[in-house]
């Protein structure tokens, strides 16, 4: 009789530690599933949208880039890469004293470019990693 109840009990107990195991392994598949998930939509962001208003020898450009943290702030650098490439080159970076979210979050920026009004095209980093860029270029309204 006590040898019966005694595996009962065993029995129960291996169950348990299964239902348990199977239940976290299951559980850290969801945690895995759903990270990639969160973290493809985050990276999927298209390209950089550039809206040039050219003028004769300049190009001022301006657009939203998305940030990795709330509290990230831009620089903006230009420079000539080959006589037909411009590279624009944004840096982040964080105040230490401040802890911030880690949500994308849209930055504005502009800055203005010195090179011949046709014929160039740009390429882009943000803190050194290539980004797509599309550039919509709008010529001045002509003022009366």
């Amino acid at each position: 009789m006590r040898r019966k109840r005694y595996t009962t009990i065993v029995a129960v107990f291996f169950r348990i530690v299964w239902f348990f195991c199977v239940g976290a392994a299951l559980s850290y598949g969801t945690y895995l599933y759903s990270g990639s998930a969160t973290s493809a939509a985050a990276s999927d962001q298209g390209p950089l949208v550039i809206r040039d208003v050219i003028r004769r020898g300049e190009h001022h450009l301006s657009g939203i880039i998305n940030v990795a943290t709330s509290c990230s702030e831009i620089t903006v650098t230009t420079h000539q890469v080959s006589p037909a490439i411009y590279s624009i080159n944004f840096t982040t970076w964080n105040d230490p004293a401040i802890t911030c979210a880690k949500e994308i979050t849209p930055r504005p920026f502009s800055t203005i470019l010195f090179a011949p009004s046709f014929g160039i095209r740009f390429i882009a980093t943000l803190d050194d990693a290539a980004v797509p860029v599309t550039t919509y270029p709008v010529l001045p309204s002509v003022q009366l």
